[in-house]
């Protein structure tokens, strides 16, 4: 575990008690539960993975694990201080590649992940980064207003951040559909504070979001 300075410590921590007692024995690390690990215990698998020599390119990485793997690292600091070319650099410089912040809807899929990933999403600036990125993508399209938004299982394939007709104008009301409702406002609010985005846009944003978004309809459902 020489990637990890948590790892590091309760080690040292662990065999300093052992010595203070006389006796050698093996040391025996608490892992934090999957509540209180970020990302929960896939995530700690992943991450024990590449502890353990296996690669994370970008070509292995993807929208749905690169925040929590991010905030796996922060929590677990695997900094460039104990390995090169360590976690945090790696999930870094994917965050910021443009298969990310390049494609609408690969930042609304990294957006979801960070739901369950507060506060430590926001305090390290993953969340502030892809609204941003959202808000500049939903504004360069110039989207006339939307009456009408069709539903379309393929429209929500992995990857693709246009629906089956290849309008921008109606993709990005179809993206942030898929967002919770606090990450959706978060990204509506920072559209409307440019003070450039027509009104009767994000009105259709709202409509289409309250007749169709997967993610309110199972809050409602509670």
């Amino acid at each position: 575990m020489r990637h990890s300075g948590w790892m590091r410590r309760a080690i040292e921590g662990s065999s300093a008690a052992t010595n203070h007692g006389g006796e050698a024995s093996v040391a025996i690390i608490e892992i934090p539960d999957s509540d209180g690990f970020p990302g929960g215990s896939e995530t700690f698998e992943l991450v024990a993975k590449f502890c353990y020599g296996h690669y994370y390119g970008d070509h292995e990485m993807d929208p749905r694990t690169v925040a929590p793997l991010r905030c796996a690292a922060e929590y677990l600091d695997m900094s460039e201080t104990y390995a090169p070319a360590n976690l945090i650099s790696r999930t870094d410089s994917y965050l910021t590649s443009r298969h990310i912040l390049h494609n609408l809807r690969n930042i609304v899929l990294v957006l979801r992940s960070c739901e369950r990933l507060l506060p430590i999403a926001e305090e390290l600036g993953i969340v502030k980064r892809c609204v941003a990125a959202a808000c500049d993508h939903i504004l360069s399209y110039n989207a006339p207003p939307i009456h009408s938004v069709r539903s379309s299982p393929s429209a929500h394939q992995f990857g693709s951040s246009r629906p089956p007709n290849g309008n921008p104008a109606e993709s990005w009301i179809e993206d942030l559909s898929l967002l919770g409702i606090h990450f959706f406002h978060r990204v509506l609010s920072a559209v409307k504070a440019h003070g450039t985005a027509r009104p009767d846009s994000l009105a259709s944003a709202v409509a289409h979001y309250a007749n169709n978004s997967p993610p309110l309809r199972a809050l409602l459902k509670k």
